[in-house]
């Protein structure tokens, strides 16, 4: 009894120990992106429309978002108490990381402690990249780790309907969050499904449909039409053209990554699939299949847009697998005392392997550390517009942008309606939204807060007539510059243009920047 209890207490201990360090890695590696310079339209969508929220507004009908509501509610809760700060945004964003971190490591603890940390190290330094602004997809992707986990344990021979029901129920959640994780769940569950228990199916698609339900609520809102419009035919048919990026050639900078990534999932595909067919009642050999199959499913998101944001989404579910793997295989063999090693090799092999070809998180990682060990913070460039700031880039964006603001509230009265666009409007393929953030006395005068290609520009859009309803408007000459290799160079309709020659008059030109304001009427 006394040699089983100092042989309980050491694995305790040891796994307090990879945990500790997993959380302090954490931490040290992404505590500097509280002060990194923000971005001026995916970051910046993440502060306006939870506050347009808050004020009522609802996603789709009020403004345009492809992507679900479940991301939007969660920050509007956080501002409600925090108040709508950047920090707040990002501290949403540190508890979604670590609720994947914690998720990947409960998921990849069956095959040994080394293993779990090892995957939860490679998918932090894969997941740099998106530093710590609240995406919905490193959510969606905890939620959906963490259902598939719980399948898994629960589909056993004594069929635990809640552990089941609990699976689905993370399911629906994660797809409330990301409508497009949606396959990539359901095909890694339908496996576990298929293979270990059946009678779970429908315990399982219950609780998955209470978790996606809310969803019903936005879809009534906003109406079948546009719901459908922003969910699906504009970012997955009519404005993907336009999102693309080439997979091979200059246009890719990350060929060597969306290799590594495809061969890392064939790999785990490959092995586990041999070894359920080998053993096809085991279940963690079909745990490991249907993670497998989840991480080739999330391989869409970087291989329709291959640049260092996009493949951040998908590596931490892809090439962070591999330790697992390594242990996986050695303990199918007979050889489970030999599984931390591999894992171990594994992971100080692909770190090795990353740091050559993943020049961005290489980069930050020696950022973060020159930063952590100097105990200072990053420099700040922030746009300020009264109790408000928003981290820019550069100390001329930053002092322009706080110029601009301090004028518009000098001479604009609360309520007015201001748009915020590229100088050219035929191409809308970015936008400054963080305007829209630090001006929150003034009220969007555009469905189109963000811009998307063929959406916001496409023949008979509703933005001329917006326009119309403006007091105030800033174009940025810079976005023009903005160009890819994809279908975003076609021009779209010219009448915004005409809108604004008509009906505005330009009261001033401060770098890139045009302001006009409404020409006074007869």
């Amino acid at each position: 009894m006394l040699r089983f209890s100092r042989k309980r207490f050491f694995a305790i201990v040891t796994e307090a120990i990879v945990i500790a360090l997993i959380v302090t890695a954490a931490v040290f590696l992404y505590r500097p992106g509280l002060y990194v310079g923000g971005s001026r339209m995916d970051e910046a969508s993440l502060l306006v429309y939870p506050e347009l929220m808050l004020r009522g507004k609802m996603p789709y009908r009020d403004f345009e978002t492809f992507y679900g509501p479940a991301n939007l509610c969660a920050l509007a809760a956080a501002f409600r108490f925090f108040g709508t700060t950047v920090t707040a945004e990002r501290m949403v964003g540190f508890v979604y990381r670590f609720a994947f971190f914690a998720a990947l490591y409960f998921a990849a603890r069956p095959w040994g402690k080394i293993a779990a940390g090892g995957a939860v190290a490679l998918a932090m330094f894969l997941l740099l990249p998106l530093w710590l602004f609240a995406n919905a997809w490193v959510m969606a992707l905890a939620l959906a780790t963490t259902s598939i986990s719980l399948l898994s344990r629960s589909l056993t021979a004594s069929h635990r309907r809640l552990g089941v029901a609990l699976a689905g129920l993370a399911a629906g959640v994660a797809i409330m969050f990301r409508i497009d994780i949606a396959p990539a769940v359901l095909v890694a569950a339908a496996i576990l499904l298929f293979l270990l228990n059946r009678k779970g199916f429908w315990t399982f698609a219950i609780g998955m449909t209470a978790g996606c339900a809310p969803l019903l609520i936005w879809i009534i809102g906003a109406g079948p039409r546009l719901a459908l419009e922003n969910l699906f035919l504009y970012p997955v048919i009519y404005s993907n053209p336009g999102r693309r990026l080439p997979l091979f050639g200059e246009g890719s900078p990350n060929t060597a990554v969306l290799w590594a990534m495809a061969g890392a999932i064939a790999l785990i595909i490959l092995c586990s699939g041999l070894a359920v067919w080998q053993k096809h009642a085991d279940r963690d050999r079909v745990a490991l299949l249907a993670f497998g199959c989840l991480g080739a499913f999330t391989l869409p998101q970087a291989f329709q847009r291959s640049d260092d944001f996009h493949v951040a989404m998908s590596a931490p579910v892809t090439i962070a697998w591999l330790p697992v793997l390594a242990a996986a295989v050695v303990t199918f063999a007979g050889k489970r005392t030999l599984s931390s090693l591999f894992a171990g090799v594994t992971t100080v092999a692909c770190l090795s392997v990353l740091f050559s070809i993943c020049p961005r998180p290489a980069e930050l990682v020696s950022l973060a550390l020159r930063n952590e060990l100097a105990l200072s913070q990053l420099p700040e460039y922030a746009a300020r517009a009264g109790k408000r700031e928003f981290p820019l880039t550069s100390v001329k964006d930053a002092q322009t942008v706080t110029t601009i603001c301090a004028e518009i509230a000098r001479r604009s009265q609360p309520g007015q309606r201001l748009f915020i666009g590229p100088r050219d409007l035929r191409r809308t393929t970015y936008n400054n939204v963080y305007f829209y953030y630090l001006l929150p006395q003034l009220e969007p005068a555009s469905y189109f807060i963000e811009m998307n290609p063929f959406s916001a520009n496409r023949v008979n859009s509703r933005m001329a007539a917006d326009i119309k309803t403006a007091d105030w408007i800033i174009l940025d000459t810079e976005l023009n510059g903005f160009h890819e290799p994809n279908a975003s160079e076609q021009a779209g309709s010219d009448a915004p243009v005409t809108a604004i020659r008509d009906y505005f008059v330009q009261v001033a030109q401060l770098n890139q920047f045009s302001i006009f304001m409404r020409r006074p009427r007869l």
